[in-house]
Order: structure tokens, then C-alpha cells, then sequence
């Protein structure tokens, strides 16, 4: 979990696309102008099935006319204004490995 204010975000969202699996595919990245207020934060952080690191968040952020935007959050552009404050659980007993699902085109973590 993670609350805070960034001064740009950077996220992708779903938008139709008939050619997926799954009836959806991810715009391009989307910078939002801040100020911004982080409402919520979440996701995973796992390995790559390559041995890598691998984050996964999503996040919900407000703008100065309290717009509410979300998606992924994509790496570069999330610049933190005056504080990020998280909390990271550990799970000692789950392993999160990303690796590609056939079903739906994308690459999934499973939990082992």
C-alpha cells in the first residue's frame, strides 16, 4: 500500500482491441500533470521467470479538480512530490514468478 503526491504519474489502462485473446490490449503510457494526491497504491513484487525483479502496481490519483485517474503504473515517470509513504508485506511462504499466459497474451504472475 502507498499514499503520498506526485508531481506527474505515468500509467497504461485496458482499451478494446478484437486482436487479443481477451478482447483488450494496453494504451500507451499516459502522463497525467500533477500536483496529483496518491489515493491507493497496490500490486506485486515477484521475479521475472528470466531470475529477474518484476513489479506490478496499479494506483488511483487525484488531480487539483479531484479527477480520480488509474491504471498500471509504468517505470519513469511517477515523480513523488513531497512524500511517498509505503508498506510492503512479505509473504515468506508464496513465490510470485511472471511468466507468459497463452490464455490471455499477457505476461501473469503465478504464485508458487
Amino acid at each position: 500500500m502507498c499514499i503520498g503526491s506526485l508531481t506527474t504519474a505515468r500509467i497504461i489502462y485496458a482499451i478494446p482491441d478484437e486482436k487479443s485473446p481477451i478482447g483488450f490490449a494496453y494504451c500507451n503510457p499516459v502522463d497525467i500533470q500533477g500536483p496529483l494526491e496518491l489515493l491507493y497504491m497496490q500490486g506485486l513484487i515477484g521475479t521475472e521467470d528470466s531470475g529477474e525483479q518484476s513489479v506490478h502496481m496499479h494506483m488511483l490519483v487525484s488531480d487539483k479538480d479531484m479527477r480520480v485517474f488509474g491504471g498500471h503504473t509504468v517505470e519513469g515517470g511517477n515523480i513523488v512530490a513531497a512524500t511517498g509513504e509505503i508498506i510492503i508485506h512479505e509473504l515468506d511462504e508464496a513465490e510470485f514468478i511472471r511468466q507468459y499466459d497463452e490464455q490471455t497474451g499477457f505476461r501473469l504472475f503465478k504464485i508458487k
